[in-house]
């Protein structure tokens, strides 16, 4: 296109109505922030607008982080995706078929996830449960929904149990082990690790989601369980990790 920064504007034109909740762009083009904008609001209560200094939560993007952490304990032979779960989580049930990390990350473990467990026994998703209560459900499954390696079904179970085996093999929670091998590691200054309910983050976005009927439910998650989601972060420190998939900084940089 002739005009890219238009044809944006214009893609991002329904987020930019008064009273909407709003999004952040950033395109990088060979390493390097070419266009950065805030469209709509962070905050409708306040009416505070969004910029791209807004810190939003990535969600599911945070499973690329703990995988990230799984391979940096491998890199130290600390641990082997190839690994059975049960070596590191000896209470986890015994099934018919080794799972293995790998599975864990390749959303191909068959566990069920836990979400879904949730919602079947009527206990509010985004609530801030410990993370005992989510294994309880996990471990309580007499099956799995298929046969490791056959099949691919979307599953936020391996994450957090990829979580706590990070956990236990490096000594210290995800979050922190994160922080100190990844972000700490790259420069992500205004990423944040949302493991505690309590806590301030300058520049946060609320979230939202649609009515019905129009208009914005508030749909703020107290939740802080690290692994399948848990970081906010800013496009400019996403930018960072995104760079890094091409010039690695991690590690043994191999």
């Amino acid at each position: 296109t002739t005009n890219p920064v238009a044809s944006i504007d214009s893609i991002c034109a329904p987020y930019s109505a008064s009273g909407s909740p709003g999004c952040v762009i950033a395109v990088v083009k060979d390493g390097k922030t070419i266009f950065a904008k805030g469209y709509g609001m962070a905050d409708l209560d306040n009416d505070v607008p969004m910029t791209v200094n807004s810190v939003l939560d990535i969600g599911s993007n945070t499973k690329q982080f703990t995988v990230t952490s799984i391979l940096l304990l491998e890199e130290q032979g600390k641990l082997s995706l190839d690994d059975d779960l049960r070596k590191h989580i000896p209470e986890f049930p015994q099934y018919p078929w080794k799972i293995t990390l790998r599975h864990l990350a390749q959303h191909t473990s068959g566990i069920r996830d836990y979400f879904d467990l949730l919602t079947l026994k009527g206990m509010g998703i985004g609530n801030n449960y410990p993370d005992e209560e989510y294994f309880k459900l996990i471990y309580s499954q007499s099956e799995l929904n298929f046969p490791p390696g056959e099949q691919h079904m979307y599953s936020n179970s391996g994450f957090i149990l990829l979580a706590e085996v990070v956990r236990r093999v490096s000594g210290m929670p995800m979050a922190q082990f994160a922080q100190e091998n990844i972000l700490d590691a790259l420069g992500m200054k205004n990423a944040v690790f949302f493991d505690d309910p309590y806590r301030i983050v300058k520049h946060r976005a609320s979230n939202y989601g649609p009515l019905p009927d129009g208009g914005y439910w508030s749909g703020a998650s107290i939740a802080t369980n690290i692994g399948d989601g848990g970081i906010l972060s800013d496009v400019g420190d996403l930018a960072i990790w995104d760079a890094n998939f091409y010039e690695n900084k991690l590690g043994k940089k191999d």
